[in-house]
């Protein structure tokens, strides 16, 4: 019968050890939470002051698409098929055809 309490006497110390070790963990981690929870309500406000600031702007009207979408200079990629030709003036025009390598997706998908 000694010895049952003695290995009792064994595990309450073990779970005694654990018990500490976790409540230390637990107590770090609350602490950790605490401060990104105080993080992440002041850049709510931040957020909020900003959108509120926002509303004084004029309302302004996107660029037209002909502008925003013409590139100023598109260098071909070496893969894509290429044709040269020359002109008169002795200068070597490129012509680059790209494709688009995307499968096209179903309206199910």
């Amino acid at each position: 019968m000694g010895g049952a309490i003695a290995v009792l006497s064994v595990q309450v110390d073990d779970m005694t050890k654990t018990l500490t070790i976790a409540q230390k963990s637990a107590s770090g981690s609350a602490v950790r939470l605490q401060d990104l929870n105080q993080k992440s309500e002041q850049t709510a406000k931040r957020l909020e002051l900003l959108i509120a600031s926002m509303h004084d702007l004029p309302d302004v009207a996107p660029p037209p698409m002909a502008q925003a979408a013409a590139p100023a200079h598109v260098a071909p990629r070496v893969d894509d098929p290429v044709t040269q030709s020359g002109d008169d003036s002795g200068q070597v025009v490129s012509e680059a055809f790209f494709s688009s390598r995307r499968a096209r997706m179903e309206a199910a998908e």
